[in-house]
């Protein structure tokens, strides 16, 4: 079976932000703070405590959430593009606000940038944990998930209709 491509980029940024709390919230069953739009210093959300995702995922410590949109169909996310992202993941976990760092885009990423991303930013004292998602995982998620199609109406528009009764 065939993922449908849907088209994450004709979102706008505040509408991906949000598509990424309920992804978090309702496949992997995890309660996090969503921050006002604004300067968000690196942090769109966190989590502080014990992370336990339905997907069988454990993070333990404070988890930031850092959600980078592109309105470029296509694009793939390179390791190079994140160097302000990584100053201010130095910074929040000199600060103790990332043990974990969970990066989320609707750019595609490659096996070797996540390789690459997740080093670099395991690297940074203080931070143990990389995790990186990209538009494959995204649109993957969408389409196991009725329910989170149904919560979120806007992604009707960008798939295949037939998609939505699955």
């Amino acid at each position: 079976m065939t993922t449908p491509d849907y088209a994450l980029h004709s979102l706008g940024w505040n509408a991906f932000q949000h598509l990424c709390g309920t992804i978090l919230r309702e496949v992997w069953g995890q309660t996090f703070q969503v921050f006002a739009d604004g300067n968000d210093a690196g942090r769109d959300g966190a989590f502080y405590g014990q992370w336990k995702s339905k997907a069988k995922k454990t993070l333990s410590g404070n988890t930031t959430i850092q959600c980078k949109f592109t309105n470029r169909a296509g694009k793939s996310i390179v390791p190079s593009e994140l160097n302000e992202e990584l100053e201010k993941a130095r910074h929040l976990a000199e600060l103790g606000l990332a043990d974990n760092y969970l990066l989320i885009t609707n750019c595609n990423i490659t096996g070797i940038s996540e390789s690459e991303i997740r080093r670099k930013f395991e690297e940074i004292h203080g931070i143990n944990k990389c995790l990186c998602y990209g538009r494959e995982w995204i649109c993957s998620v969408i389409a196991e998930n009725k329910r989170l199609r149904m919560l979120v109406p806007r992604l009707y528009g960008l798939g295949d209709l037939t998609q939505i009764s699955g």
